[in-house]
This record gives C-alpha cells, structure tokens and sequence, in this order.
C-alpha cells in the first residue's frame, strides 16, 4: 500500500471535521458517488474515457486516469483510500483496471478507468465514525500495450491515418491502440528512435510525430514544407511552386542526423537535417539524375545513398557529404526499358544490392562496394506469380531478413486477385555468393488486394503487410527456413499505404 506525507495531518482534520468531497468525473464520466458516512465507506472513482480522433489532430485516446494516485497504461495502482475515522485502521481503494481499447479502423480509443478511491474507515475505539473521501474519477489514458511489436499502419485516407497495433509473439493477439490524423492522405513514414515521420501523398508535407514506445501514442509535432522546386525555397520555409503531389518515399539515417525524401513529381532526391530534438530541419541539399524516383534509400554506413529511377529505368548512388550535400558517385546504371525500378535494399553485409522492378516484375541484383559507392549488374531474375495468374506483374517492395538469409518482395498485381509475397533464400558463399534462389513454394498471398508493402520484425519472426485494396493489413510468421505462415488479417483504416514494425 502506498503511503503519503500528507495522510497523518489530513486525518486529523477529517476527525475533526468529518468533511467529504465529492468525486471529479472524467471527459465521459462515470460519476464518483457520493460516501456515507457509516465508518468512511468510499464512493467509487468515475471512468474516464477517451475521444474519438478527430481528422488532422492527434488522438492519444486521453490523458492518464488520477483517482487517487493515477492508474497508468491500465496497470494496477493503489490510489490514496479515504480518510476513517481517528485511530482506526484504514485501506485504500484498489486501483482502476486501464480499459481494453476498442477494435476497428480509426476506432475510439478508451483510457484506463480511475482508480476507486476511498478507504475504508475502520472501527475506533472510542470515536466517531469519519467521513470518508470520496475518489476522483480521472481523465481518460492510453494504458500501456502489452505484447511484443508495436505495428504502424499509414492510410492515403482523407484525414492520413495513422494506427497502432501491439502484437504479442507466440500468441499472436493483435490489440488495437492508439489512432492519431495527419491531416491529409499519406505515402510512407520511418521510425527512429521515438519520432515517426511521414510524408503526404497530395502535399509536399512532412509530419513529425513523436512516439510513446510503451503506449504506442503518437503526439504531432511539426510539419515542414517539401519544395518542388528545390530553387525556389529552402528549409522550412519551402518552395513557391505549390503542393507536390508526390513525395514517394522517406527514410532517416541509422544516426537519426538527417533524413532522406524521394519526390516522384519533381524528379528529385532530398537531404534534411534533424535537429537535436528530432524535429526535421533545414532542407541540405537536393539532386536529380533521372526521372521518377521512387525511393531515396540511405546505407547501412550512412555514406551512399541509392536512388532508383523508376520512369528512366536508372539505379544512381550518391555520395553524402559531411555537410549533407549529394555528389554523384558514379554515372547512373542504366536498365533496360521497361524495367521501373521501384524500391532497393542493401544486404547486412553492404556488399549486395537488390531493385525490386515494378513493371517488369522482377528482381535485380548488383555487386555494391560500399568504399566507393559503384555498383555492378550481377543478374535479373522474375518474381514467380501466384498459380493461374497471368496478369500485370506489378511490384512495390522489398525486405530483406535481419539475418540476411531470406528476401521478401510484395507485388500488388492487378488488383482482380489477391496481392503477392514472394519468397527467395540468398547464397551466403560460393560462386553464387548474392544470389537469389526462389523457395519450394515461393509466392503466397499476401493476405488482401493490392499488397503495397511489408515490414520483418527486427527478430526475423514476424512480417506484416499492408493491402491497399482491401483496407486491411496481415500478419505472417516467418519460420527459419525462411517461409511464411499465415495468422491473421484485420481491416484498418483506408488504403494502408505503409507499414512499420518495431519491438517493444
């Protein structure tokens, strides 16, 4: 039981005045009622509940529950029980329960309930019975997810949803938790540490959010300007060209120290610097060396970073500069037309490079030197499609495991059947050191329509995926030869268009 400094002089003034209090109500209260005084029976704290999100606004479903001594994340608290009488024996009501919070797409979150406050007053020899306090009913919190992933879904929805999932290994239950709004539709995001950046699909927009790693609460923190054109603006303050339409993919450095933006509209690349509290700063450098891009993936060593072109069929490195600038490492692979590259993923070992083509449907594997940046076509393989399928080979995504045994690739296809994960073992040595070999069973569902992207868990045993077409995401387990078993699917907000992984 927790003890407070204040508890011997209160019971002296509540013997004496035998005084109540009435309970404080939540945001949706559930009234405290009010004690008798028949020994100091306590009135029951309210329940607090949180709102429903509203669009463009961040919804941490409440704040923390304070009846009595706060009850947080719905752990078990004991809150300050009610005065009794003088020289008798007192216990403080058990602490508020937090709520479970409700399932469904952009769904109400609620908080932990208060905690019951009020003591029982024990018998006194000799003395009156006290007046026992009542408990306040608290504000509504985000109780603390259990499980062992937290899961970030990103919709290109109206209000640019963004929702949050635990997912507790071996069990695999997935708990939904907090919901917060972007404010517009939105295209990709990246975690680091405890920021989540994201940016929009109709605006030239990157939102910071900072992240609660036990609640999962996402609390809005800056927006900045992307330029179209990079001449017309910098930082901040960005360009005078209006919205851009497609900022297509973003990514931070392993350092947290600068943060990369591929704009697919104005064909360029950007450097952004982070400022030390992790808010995105001024505009670094930008560069364009084809039409398109799709991706701006930084290394593993946060000296290169790969851009595909995917409307001229070019892979360009790039030199980053201490100060941020972009320098062309080496001319611009060309591949051949028709190809799109899409998406890259360096291997563990910076020594392998693999493009994901989205018109052609296939994979491209390159010899990388991660001294100088230069790479070399090593082979071009085709994704296997699902069996009986024979329409557009279309492909969003790659991932590659933690370990670096396995690559995954997720194709959307054409949107009249079920999108695809694909499913390769990568040669660890040898002659065929780098190379892809497709496993047994190599293509599997990916779980709904339009499978747009994937994340691995850091621990290699989870891959979730994000079906655009069927508002829905899917959770896999990865076993060590490196195949997937389907566990679930759950509908989400509209048209999932990034998903991330973390664990907790």
């Amino acid at each position: 039981m927790k003890t407070n400094a204040g508890l011997i002089p209160r019971l002296a003034l509540y013997a004496l005045f035998g005084s109540s209090v009435l309970a404080a109500c939540g945001d949706d209260d559930g009234g405290g009622s009010t004690p008798s005084a028949t020994g100091g029976s306590a009135g029951s704290g309210g329940r607090a509940q949180g709102g429903t999100p509203s669009a463009g606004k961040t919804s941490t479903g409440g704040t923390t529950p304070t009846g009595g001594t706060s009850a947080t994340g719905g752990q078990s608290s004991e809150p300050e029980g009610g005065a009794p009488a003088q020289g008798g024996s007192s216990e403080g009501g058990a602490a508020g329960g937090g709520e479970a919070p409700t399932s469904g797409a952009g769904g109400e979150f609620e908080g932990g309930a208060g905690g019951a406050a009020g003591g029982q007053g024990g018998a006194a020899p000799g003395g009156a019975g006290g007046t026992a306090d009542a408990g306040a009913g608290g504000e509504g919190g985000a109780p603390e997810l259990a499980g062992d992933y937290l899961i970030y879904v990103g919709c290109a929805d109206t209000n640019g949803t963004i929702q949050v999932y635990s997912l507790a290994g071996g069990t695999n239950v997935l708990t939904p938790g907090p919901t917060a709004t972007a404010g517009s539709p939105l295209s990709a995001g990246d975690i680091h540490d405890d920021r989540l950046y994201v940016t929009h699909k109709s605006e030239g927009l990157i939102t910071t959010f900072g992240v609660n790693a036990a609640t999962g609460a996402l609390d809005e923190r800056d927006a900045i300007d992307v330029p179209f054109d990079p001449e017309d603006g910098a930082g901040g303050a960005g360009g005078t060209s209006g919205v851009n339409p497609s900022t297509q993919s973003i990514m931070v450095d392993s350092a947290g120290e600068r943060l990369y933006v591929a704009n697919g509209a104005a064909d360029n690349v950007y450097t952004f610097d982070i400022a030390n509290d992790g808010d995105v700063g001024d505009l670094l450098d930008d560069a364009s060396n084809g039409a398109g891009p799709h991706h701006a993936y930084v290394t593993q060593l946060d000296n290169f970073l790969i851009v595909p072109y995917t409307d001229s069929d070019e892979l360009a490195v790039y030199v980053i500069e201490e100060d941020g600038d972009l320098i062309l490492a080496d001319a611009p692979i060309e591949l051949d037309a028709g190809t799109g590259p899409r998406r890259v993923v360096v291997h563990p070992n910076g020594d392998w490079l693999y493009s994901v083509n989205e018109t052609e449907g296939s994979i491209s594997y390159f010899a990388f030197d991660d001294a100088d940046g230069t790479i070399v076509h090593d082979e071009t393989i085709a994704i296997p499609p699902p069996a009986g399928y024979t329409g557009d080979l279309n492909s969003a995504a790659i991932q590659i495991s933690e370990n670096g045994n396995f690559l995954y690739v997720a194709s959307p296809l054409d949107g009249s059947t079920p999108g695809s994960i694909a499913i390769f073992s990568i040669a660890q040595s040898g002659s065929n050191a780098g190379r892809l070999t497709a496993l047994a069973s190599p293509t599997i569902s990916g779980g709904g329509n339009q499978t747009r992207d994937i994340a691995v868990s850091g621990d290699g045993q989870v891959l979730v995926a994000a079906n655009t077409g069927s508002d829905s995401i899917a959770i896999f387990s990865v076993n060590v030869q490196g195949s997937l078993g389907f566990v679930s699917t759950r509908a989400v907000c509209d048209q999932p268009y990034f998903v991330k992984i973390t664990e907790k």
